[in-house]
């Protein structure tokens, strides 16, 4: 008998010893690390978990699913998303529909609004995703990746296998649960001028909020240039959520010109992005992979801020422009 216990002892550490070797074993020359089960769990009842909620909530599980992460290394985190299509050309077609669709309705990129919910959920910054797409088999067929700020797709050849690609179809009602911002037209002098005009009153009006005890907000202006701009806001409470959370804001602004105008202001166009995530803790923050995303978990909230600070940045603008008259 006990000869047989220490049998079984030594064959379970032989399979436990083996499952750990196989977690580190690199996959290819770009050295990622396979995740454990325990290092991924985390993100496995929290992050991942939203991913796939969101994909059921604004009804794109129609066409994808299952989104993992399947490796990492120093830098980046590898993830995999699974088509309900066994075709590979099903997939890369779906995906093309979905971007073009969505520039027309939104004149936004659907890989910029994807790779936002998928940097805000995680928290890596878009160069540091890599999302490769599966067929239902198994088989990959494409990967994107965000390089020298352009996506970039590299579409692997098709499989042969053909089921209904050339009656893909998608309409404006398959994209409109997905929440966006719109682009808002003004007439000013200059983009840069109407960037420092924003920018002023973001930092004005962030500088003396804070949470109900112990923290003032902590403002981060370095990602700051002549057209474009992210300001993020951490140490908040009540801004978004009337919920007692500690909140985190990051508010991007772009501003390109529509048309420019001899002798008279241009006509700017603005872009705005507000993302923001929400945490539980007493007295100090949470960890940073204790926040979620509010996209996925309140979104009319959400909308409704945004649509405030639109309201607001409006009037500060036409506010100046009649000081200045």
């Amino acid at each position: 008998m006990q000869k047989l216990i220490v049998f079984w002892g030594i064959l379970f550490l032989s399979i436990w010893y083996a499952d750990q070797i196989k977690a580190a074993i690199t996959t290819d020359s770009t050295s990622i690390n396979q995740i454990t089960q325990d290092s991924l769990s985390l993100y496995q009842t929290t992050q991942i978990k939203d991913l796939n909620h969101w994909l059921e909530q604004v009804g794109l599980d129609k066409y994808f699913y299952n989104i993992s992460i399947i490796g990492f290394d120093s830098t980046n985190v590898y993830l995999s998303m699974d088509c309900s299509n066994p075709s590979i050309l099903y997939s890369q077609r779906i995906w093309d529909k979905l971007n073009e669709v969505y520039q027309i309705e939104r004149k936004k990129s659907f890989n910029q609004k994807f790779f936002s919910v998928l940097s805000t959920t995680l928290d890596y910054h878009f160069e540091n995703i890599i999302l490769g797409v599966y067929t239902s088999f198994g088989e990959k067929s494409m990967e994107i990746q965000y390089i020298d700020k352009q996506f970039d797709i590299t579409k692997l050849e098709d499989n042969g296998l053909s089921f209904g690609e050339s009656s893909i179809t998608i309409s404006p009602k398959n994209i409109a649960k997905i929440y966006d911002t719109t682009p808002e037209k003004l007439i000013f002098y200059s983009p840069s001028q109407l960037m420092h005009t924003i920018r002023t009153y973001l930092y004005n009006y962030y500088k003396d909020k804070g949470t109900p005890l112990l923290y003032n907000a902590q403002i981060d202006t370095s990602n700051i240039f002549q057209n474009e701009c992210i300001i993020e806001i951490t140490h908040l409470s009540n801004e978004i959520l009337d919920k007692g959370y500690f909140e985190y804001i990051k508010f991007g602004v772009e501003i390109e010109k529509e048309k420019e105008r001899l002798d008279k202001e241009d006509i700017l166009i603005i872009h705005f992005d507000i993302q923001g995530k929400f945490g539980s803790g007493v007295f100090f923050a949470p960890r940073k992979n204790d926040y979620k995303n509010i996209e996925i978990h309140y979104p009319l909230e959400l909308i409704e801020y945004e649509q405030l600070m639109r309201k607001k940045i409006k009037d500060y603008i036409n506010k100046s422009l009649i000081d200045e008259e």
